[in-house]
């Protein structure tokens, strides 16, 4: 069994063994899902040893074991807010003990420092702060290196995979991660002519880590650890995914391997040394076929990065031209509404121009946002009930004024028969929204025509067929092979003409490939274009609990009634921020204290008992990372929620939020509607307990 098809999944799948008729609580796991031979998803099922381990202590204890393979930063962070108590054995840090303990030892780590074989020399010559490593962001090398080599270059990357790629690349020297892992990795992937370039930097115990919240779970796992090693559990385990075949080495050969093992447990380590030094053997056989192939590979990737350089770099300059152009209307309108005064005839129409500036300032960022996501394989996609009905009308109302003000016939047909499905609106909604305003952008007379119907249905699933026609510009037969790449427009000119980013329509193929649909164009130049796309929805019974509204008004509503008089400690350092997210607040009647930075924000929170706070992250004297930690201290998650409000919207940002003890993440600027739907939620969940 491999992880190798597991890379990239996002799905955090549980595994429940069979519970007893009198099951107690269930045993919670985070763990790693692209760890192998650890843990790691096997044809979207969870394997491993820590996986077998969970198991077996899940069956010990007689408890159903609810086991959640995800990204490992999220992982920790998830069990840090309260969502389940125990990591897999992981080492024992300073900053890992203040909120977690320890059970006895079961194992031992390696983490080790991999180079490209003609390199391999130099980085074991080399010192630490003289190299350019690339870690991941929750490992322990990145711990190390920075309590131990504060000088050192250290790049932080998503995965082993990335790590590993960038080395082969040239673009570091090398990558720090744990030995069997990274391995694993290079094994199951092929990847050649990269090696553990060093003994271990460091060989740690590891232990399954239990937050400090639940004692007595602690005590638990550590008896029911005894019991299966007493028993030969662990052992096995281990044979079953560490044991070699046996080998018989002289005094000499167990004295220098020991030696270059560095403090590795002799067993441990003459396993560790003898698979490098096989590996290595194996990877010089093949040396010449080997860098042939690595040539050829990296000439080719050569061209393509050139290639998409030209591409990007036309990108950023029509990017450039497209925030100029909103942000000079917002600039010029801002300064009309001055002079003119509030009382100017004028003034509803320079605040419409004015607010349609900006959200087309918002659309670009979103878009470029969106894309770095899905690059990163981070877009999550939901999975709720709704009206598809519905969700048409909204289009229809969101695009008629736009079509009639370009004097096109709008027409909007869809299958009634079967609306309530399951899948995810917002993303659906995007697609087909990105797809009729580009027919209505390049249509400039006769009609617009959106239709969406059934192709078939079943128990599972319900395959929908979206169609978008226009009579229109048309497109080139060159452009329509390249249509839904990034960056794409078919030439400066349309950039110019009609605006735009040119991520739409890649942006839309990949939400529709995540829909479980594809998508496709035909079109001929000067006659009109014909986009379609399908999607499997799941049919919902009409009769099913329908989801709780989600519109501002209802949102609204509710805030008034169930948390009219809530404090509100809202920690910003900008004051117009303050001041447009105070009065939003101040429609639902909650309460809102101001906090300048953190220190204010922690000092308001403690001593106002606020019932949530809302934090900015860039703040000056204490950030909104350290007042969180410092809140922490304080409060646990369920008690006072955090919610991060920052203009740092990007992946990395919000783990880092998360992994602070913050609860949620909200994005500058804000929508009232999400917003009130994410105040509601954690007031709510405050209330409860």
């Amino acid at each position: 069994m491999t992880g190798l098809f597991a890379l990239g999944a996002t799905a955090a799948p549980r595994m429940a063994s069979t519970a007893p008729q009198d099951p107690g609580p269930p045993l919670i796991v985070h763990a790693d899902r692209s760890l192998p031979p650890f843990s790691f998803l096997d044809k979207g099922q969870p394997a491993g040893a820590h996986v077998d381990l969970f198991i077996a202590l899940a069956q010990e204890l007689k408890r159903p074991l609810d086991l959640r393979l995800g990204d490992w930063v999220e992982a920790q962070a998830a069990v840090l807010r309260g969502d389940g108590d125990v990591l897999p054995p992981v080492a024992s840090t300073d900053e890992r003990a203040r909120h977690f303990g320890f059970t006895q030892t079961v194992g031992r780590s390696g983490f080790g420092l991999f180079a490209r074989d003609a390199s391999a020399a130099r980085v074991a010559a080399s010192r630490v702060d003289e190299l350019s490593i690339a870690v991941t962001a929750g490992g322990y090398p990145r711990q190390h290196f920075q309590s131990r080599n504060p000088g050192v270059r250290l790049t932080i990357v998503q995965d082993a995979v990335d790590g590993l790629r960038r080395v082969q690349l040239g673009q570091i020297d090398a990558f720090a991660g744990n030995a069997e892992a990274t391995q694993a990795f290079l094994r199951d992937m092929k990847i050649s002519g990269i090696s553990m370039a060093t003994a271990p930097f460091a060989v740690l115990d590891i232990a399954i880590a239990v937050h400090r919240r639940n004692p007595a779970l602690l005590a638990e796992l550590d008896q029911a650890v005894e019991r299966l090693r007493s028993r030969g559990e662990l052992q096995r385990i281990d044979a079953r995914w560490f044991d070699a075949p046996p080998i018989t080495l002289d005094r000499m050969q167990l004295v220098t391997l020991a030696g270059a093992a560095t403090g590795l447990a002799l067993v441990a380590g003459l396993g560790s040394a003898l698979f490098v030094q096989k590996q290595r053997l194996k990877e010089r056989d093949a040396e010449i076929a080997r860098r042939t192939d690595i040539e050829a590979r990296l000439e080719a990737a050569r061209a393509a990065a050139e290639s998409a350089a030209r591409v990007k770099a036309e990108f950023l300059a029509n990017m450039s031209h497209e925030i100029r152009t909103p942000m000079n209307a917002i600039v010029g309108m801002s300064r009309l509404l001055r002079e003119g005064g509030a009382a100017s005839p004028d003034t509803d129409q320079r605040l419409r121009k004015l607010d349609e500036a900006a959200k087309h300032l918002l659309s670009m960022v979103s878009d470029v946002l969106d894309m770095s996501k899905i690059e990163a394989g981070k877009l999550e996609m939901e999975q709720i009930p709704f009206d598809l009905g519905a969700l048409m009308e909204g289009v229809r109302s969101h695009v008629e004024g736009l079509a009639e003000h370009k004097g096109l016939a709008l027409q909007i047909e869809y299958d009634a028969t079967v609306t309530r499905v399951m899948g995810d609106p917002t993303r659906l909604r995007q697609t087909i929204l990105n797809l009729v305003s580009n027919a209505i952008k390049f249509t400039d007379h006769g009609h617009v025509r959106l239709t969406a119907r059934v192709l078939d249905t079943n128990a599972e699933s319900t395959t929908w067929r979206v169609e978008v026609e226009d009579t229109g510009r048309g497109i080139s037969s060159d452009l329509q092979s390249r249509l839904f790449r990034p960056f794409e427009q078919e030439d400066g000119s349309v950039m110019r003409q009609y605006g735009g980013t040119g991520l739409g329509l890649s942006i839309s193929k990949r939400l529709v490939e995540m829909m479980g649909g594809e998508i496709g164009c035909r079109s001929t130049q000067g006659q009109g274009s014909l986009f379609w796309f399908t999607v499997r929805l799941q049919p919902v019974d009409v009769q099913a609990p329908q989801t709780p509204a989600s519109d501002r008004e209802d949102s609204l509503a509710q805030l008034r009634a169930r948390h009219s008089g809530a404090r509100i400690v809202l920690a910003d350092d900008n004051a117009v921020n303050l001041e447009v997210i105070r009065a939003t607040l101040a429609v639902a009647g909650l309460v809102v204290i101001d906090a300048h930075d953190g220190a204010e924000a922690v000092r308001e929170a403690s001593s106002m008992r606020a019932q949530l706070v809302l934090m900015d992250v860039r703040m000056p004297r204490m950030d909104g990372i350290e007042a969180t930690i410092a809140l922490r201290e304080l409060f646990p998650p369920e008690a006072l929620p955090i919610v991060a409000l920052t203009a740092n919207a990007f992946e990395e940002d919000r783990r880092e939020c998360l992994m602070a003890g913050m609860n949620g993440f909200l994005s500058k600027p804000v929508d009232p509607p999400l917003l009130y739907r994410t105040v509601l939620h954690w007031l709510d969940r405050a209330a409860r307990g």
